[in-house]
């Protein structure tokens, strides 16, 4: 009775259960140019960038939904948008990683248009030139790499270089120190995949995740919040079916899904059972052929909780 909701979790709901990861990816992305910029440990932040790769593969997998076709992904977390792209190649990992090195160190800028071509600039290799780009960094494992660069609209002096790493700092604005590009590749059996994320100007951390109130965002339509929680993370990939939303809850794990419980069963959701699957600190609710959601709880410190809604079949957003 149950299969096709095994199916939806082994393939989305697999995808959704690392959104909180891919939000930690996603300050990486961060870290690696301000951290790096301000002296921090290199080694720390290069070795994040190959999980952040991994992440965002699975993340934008082509088969994850019938309705994501085309190349490119546009994506958003916490109200933050950017595109990625994934493909696969016959073409070993290193040569790959060589090329967007390559292309990094003399056309970061252009490098935004051949990453929305990724598939045809993979097949060419072109090598082009323009603005360099800079905060290079390229990190080799055994079955994975990354290279990631910022790219200017010109050549920035070292002067320019310092004055808009100051202004990251001061603003938590990537888009002040330039676009972001960022090239994972891993081996393949015959080949390698490869998935791309980049920007187009603003690109703010502190806007994703502020101190106080809800994250940027909206709630999943349909899906109440349990109460007295505050939203910090909204993820989704536009067109896509399905979302996810994290809470944090003031009180333990069961006392939140408690709270998630009476919200849910007030308006109309059933509590499912899913018996072959692995669903060890997940519950699955239903609102028959309308949505259907995850929801998992974890202990925080200061005896709170991050309650993850992760949602399939989506009928619209609430804002809060």
């Amino acid at each position: 009775m149950w299969s096709w909701k095994r199916v939806w979790w082994r393939t989305a709901g697999a995808w959704l259960a690392r959104g909180l990861r891919v939000s930690l990816g996603l300050v990486f992305v961060a870290a690696c140019f301000g951290v790096i910029a301000v002296r921090a440990t290199y080694a720390r932040a290069a070795d994040a960038g190959l999980d952040f790769g991994e992440e965002l593969r699975q993340m934008t997998e082509r088969n994850l939904s019938g309705d994501l076709t085309g190349e490119v992904y546009q994506l958003a977390v916490n109200g933050q948008p950017f595109d990625s792209s994934n493909i696969a190649t016959s073409r070993p990992m290193r040569e790959v990683l060589d090329y967007f090195q390559d292309q990094c160190t003399n056309n970061g800028d252009g490098l935004g248009d051949s990453l929305q071509h990724l598939r045809r600039t993979v097949r060419e290799l072109p090598r082009t030139a323009g603005h360099p780009g800079f905060m290079i960094v390229r990190k080799d494992a055994e079955d994975r790499g990354f290279v990631f660069c910022m790219g200017a609209d010109h050549e920035l002096s070292t002067k320019e270089k310092i004055e808009r790493i100051n202004l990251l700092a001061s603003t938590g604005d990537l888009g002040q120190v330039g676009d972001v590009r960022y090239v994972a590749v891993a081996k393949d059996p015959g080949g390698s995949s490869i998935t791309s994320m980049w920007t187009h100007g603003t690109f703010n951390i502190n806007a994703m995740f502020p101190k106080s109130g809800d994250a940027p965002g909206e709630d999943l339509g349909a899906v109440p919040r349990p109460a007295g929680s505050r939203r910090i993370l909204t993820g989704l990939i536009v067109g896509a079916p399905f979302g996810v939303n994290a809470y944090e809850f003031p009180g333990a794990p069961k006392a939140a899904m408690a709270a998630v419980d009476s919200k849910l069963a007030a308006t109309g959701w059933k509590a499912v059972s899913i018996p072959d699957m692995n669903t060890k600190g997940a519950r699955f609710y239903s609102l028959g052929n309308a949505m259907d959601v995850v929801v998992t709880a974890r202990g925080m410190r200061g005896g709170r909780s991050n309650v993850a809604y992760m949602v399939s079949r989506g009928v619209g957003t609430v804002s809060r």
